[in-house]
């Protein structure tokens, strides 16, 4: 609502880079305006070379504003069936691009104060994107530990299975301490 009062968007987008497998995945989309069209696809598939322009652009740009088709980087960061006009600002952390944040309309242009609208959305957006990902890896180290974890157990290997307790432990405190983080 906070966006929807304040720019002539259809939609605000928030898509993560998937830098294994080469993309753009959405992670969150919501209408701002009632009865606003829906925008399509929630993953993106890049080629390296795209991947390269985009990441790119990420560390070097500030938010863009045009139109889609035609803005290349526009473009690319845009749901594949879009048509209309885009802003789109990067979405950057201490370990490098995250992803992008876009506001895209079939309606009508956007104006100057969009794209700052835009730019003061990034830091909460961003932040909370590179949490999300911290804890996804947390979850997977979790994951990862316990299954050795139940290995040493079968395999009688206390010593080991003792080890790896104790890194699970660590490894919880370190999750509840970014929880708490979040909350704070």
């Amino acid at each position: 609502r906070l966006v929807a009062s304040h720019a002539s968007a259809d939609y605000l987008i928030v898509r993560e880079l998937d830098l294994i497998h080469g993309g753009l995945d959405t992670v969150a989309q919501a209408p701002c305006r009632p009865n606003a069209p829906a925008v399509g696809a929630t993953r993106s598939d890049l080629t390296d070379a795209a991947m390269q322009d985009l990441l790119i652009w990420c560390r070097e740009s500030a938010a863009a504003v045009g139109p889609v088709p035609g803005d290349p980087i526009l473009g690319m960061i845009s749901p594949a069936d879009f048509r209309g006009d885009c802003v789109a600002a990067p979405l950057n952390a201490e370990e490098g691009p995250l992803g992008v944040v876009i506001l895209v309309s079939r309606r009508s242009p956007f104006k100057p104060a969009d794209q700052e609208l835009l730019t003061h959305l990034c830091e909460p957006i961003g932040v909370a994107l590179a949490n999300t990902a911290r804890v996804r890896e947390l979850k997977r180290l979790r994951e990862s530990l316990e299954n050795q974890r139940a290995i040493a157990e079968s395999a009688g290997q206390a010593d080991v299975k003792a080890r790896l307790d104790l890194a699970l432990e660590t490894l919880e405190e370190a999750h509840v301490n970014t929880i708490h983080g979040f909350c704070a």
